[in-house]
């Protein structure tokens, strides 16, 4: 299970969230906590206590770290799994019909001209 949360995570929605996932037979769980306005958060508490009922929890507080980490994990190449990222949120925009001011937004933050690793559809 994988649950994303644009507002301040706490550590009983954390704890609320994997009681639920039990009830679905889930024992692994990540929590991605992206607001700019997340308070403190006891990482080693919640995963205490998720353990206790049975999940295996993964928290990350930012898409920093979050990032970093699937750098660290994956065995594909950084510049690959950077390219290929990249293209594949550019076809979700697409797909789900944005402007093309939106994709060309896209383009542009991710645009690296000088990078021979990035490329464009």
């Amino acid at each position: 299970m994988f649950e994303v949360r644009d507002k301040g995570v706490e550590a009983h929605t954390v704890q609320a969230v994997a009681v639920k996932a039990t009830t679905f037979g889930i024992s692994k769980m990540t929590v991605l906590a992206v607001s700019q306005a997340q308070a403190s958060l006891d990482l080693m508490g919640c995963r205490d206590a998720a353990r206790d009922i049975g999940i295996d929890l993964a928290i990350f507080v930012g898409w920093a770290v979050f990032i970093d980490s699937i750098f660290m994990w994956s065995s594909i190449r950084e510049s690959i799994l950077i390219n290929t990222s990249i293209t594949q949120v550019r076809q979700r925009l697409q797909e789900m019909a944005l402007s093309s001011t939106t994709v060309a937004a896209w383009d542009a933050q991710t645009a690296k001209p000088n990078d021979p690793a990035i490329t464009r559809p």
